[in-house]
């Protein structure tokens, strides 16, 4: 028997299995604001200091494309915010292959503009370019395997690449994140498309961030790159605590933004998520959105109430997650433990509708590349949901996996958006091609199979991270374990001849996945 309890429980009663939606507005998305670099005008005071790049900027915000001037209001500059170092020592991030010129920041210290072009990940020149002719319906290949200092009672929680593919972060029990270097000979993999010859040596850990409770969420700041140290960074939020904005350079704490509830006291998050173009953090708190300007630590700048009894898209309930549409930044969705999934506009929270199906707490959320589909799981639930989003309340098609803790088990897509990939508690990793059609039972909700499933983990498979521009999959495994497991005999086996406690694994590994 296993049992996991790493996200708080839902309160209240939970309503009852339905797919349905609820519009709330005309369905008109508001268009979204693109962010330019204000004039440099002489003799002006800069008004705040970019936490991001550390340079002065003269407005608050930024106002819409081809706007040439900007009014400054004074002058404040945040400080006092508390800065923490690294208690291991810190290796150094190798350099990337070459620059990315479209996701650099300007040197005024204004956040690019975020275009089509913009939201395709950095690789390095020389890389296989034709990603459409990659297939992940191959025998995966082991390419290393991280064991250290994970272990039975530090288990992992996740993981993550960073979004120029760089390095990775990984959650674990212990609240302490992780980076991990790309390995350096997976650089040359990228010129020729070849796998690697195995097997590689285990990256070791470059750094680490603490944090004083048990980790809810973490994020990357969607910007990031590793030739420019001002953007890299990452936002996490922990129990009882403020959400942190770490340097994944140093380790360093940068700075801390703090969320309010209802009696003005200090809540803490369960969810945290960047904007597409890096200016906003959202905060999913109880029944609630906070939102902070990235620039301004502290307090939050709005709260967007979620939860209205008298409304048809009320979703009450704790935030589990919140995701944005890189095809669409003028729309997230957010997801609650009591089922249901919301999807606002990102300018002044307006509620678009609430989607209701998912038979489990939703745990994490999913947008295509093309923005037409959003996909949901959730916790001691079976099914990853797939979306129509020009069709709302319509599911497309459901994809099954094994998920029968209150864990949150991570699934992603691959940089095309059309495989699937996710974990589930028996340790293995299931790829489903989204583009195929699914089997045509009219009566009940269409099952998708599964293309792939090859055995990752001897424990759970919690979680799953696809690398922005090379074939490579990075998998983590682990779960918490009653103690009368850890003291049965050897003679106890269940039906596959290995005693529960042997099947215990904490470990991150990388798969090459291409062929």
């Amino acid at each position: 028997m296993l049992w996991t309890m790493d996200e708080p429980y839902p309160t209240g009663d939970l309503p009852e299995k339905d797919i349905s939606v609820c519009d709330g507005s005309d369905g008109s998305i508001l268009a979204p604001v693109n962010p330019t670099e204000p004039a440099k005008q002489e003799g002006l005071e800069p008004m705040a200091v970019d936490i991001i790049t550390g340079n002065p900027v003269q407005s608050k915000m930024l106002m819409a494309a081809n706007e040439t001037s900007s009014q400054a209001t004074g002058s404040a500059q945040n400080a006092g915010d508390p800065v923490c170092e690294p208690s291991d020592p810190v290796l150094e991030h190798p350099e990337p292959p070459t620059e990315a010129a479209d996701l650099s920041l300007e040197d005024g210290g204004a956040v690019p503009e975020v275009t089509d072009d913009s939201t395709v990940s950095q690789q390095p020149e020389g890389m296989v370019t034709d990603r459409g002719s990659l297939s992940y319906t191959g025998e995966p290949q082991l390419l290393t395997t991280v064991t250290a200092p994970f272990s039975a009672s530090n288990f992992t929680k996740g993981c993550k690449w960073s979004p120029d593919g760089t390095c990775l972060l990984v959650c674990s029990e212990d609240g302490r994140l992780r980076v991990l270097n790309l390995p350096e000979s997976l650089y040359s993999s990228a010129a020729t498309g070849a796998a690697p010859e195995t097997p590689l040596s285990p990256p070791q850990v470059a750094l680490q961030s603490r944090e004083g409770e048990l980790i809810y969420d973490y994020t990357w700041f969607p910007l990031m790159r590793s030739d420019d140290p001002a953007t890299c960074c990452y936002a996490s939020t922990s129990r009882a605590h403020p959400i942190h904005l770490f340097d994944a350079f140093d380790g360093g704490l940068r700075c801390s933004y703090r969320a309010y509830n209802s009696v003005d006291e200090v809540a803490a998050a369960y969810s945290v998520a960047f904007d597409p173009c890096g200016e906003r953090l959202f905060a999913g708190l109880d029944g609630c959105v906070s939102v902070f300007d990235v620039n301004r630590p502290g307090r939050q700048v709005e709260t967007r109430k979620m939860k209205d009894k008298q409304s048809l898209t009320s979703q009450p309930g704790l935030v589990s997650c919140i995701r944005f549409c890189a095809a669409a930044p003028d729309v997230y969705a957010t997801g609650s433990y009591l089922r249901s999934i919301g999807l606002y506009g990102t300018e002044d929270g307006a509620p678009l509708c609430v989607l209701q199906g998912q038979t489990g707490g939703v745990t994490h959320l999913q947008f295509s590349s093309d923005g037409r589909r959003l996909y949901s799981g959730g916790r001691k639930d079976p099914e990853v949901l797939c979306w129509d989003l020009r069709n709302l309340g319509r599911i497309l098609f459901s994809m099954q996996r094994n998920v029968t803790t209150n864990q949150r088990v991570y699934f992603d897509t691959d940089w095309s958006g059309r495989y699937l990939f996710s974990g589930d508690c028996d340790g293995c990793v299931q790829v489903w091609d989204t583009m195929d059609d699914p089997a045509s039972d009219l009566s009940e909700t269409l099952l998708l199979p599964s293309v792939r499933k090859f055995g990752a983990h001897r424990d759970c498979c919690n979680g799953i991270s696809v690398h922005p521009w090379l074939p490579v999959l990075a998998t983590s495994s682990g779960q918490r374990h009653l103690s009368d497991l850890l003291d049965s005999s050897d003679e106890e086996e269940e039906e596959d001849g290995e005693p529960p406690h042997r099947r215990q694994e904490s470990s991150v590994k990388l798969w090459w996945v291409g062929e």
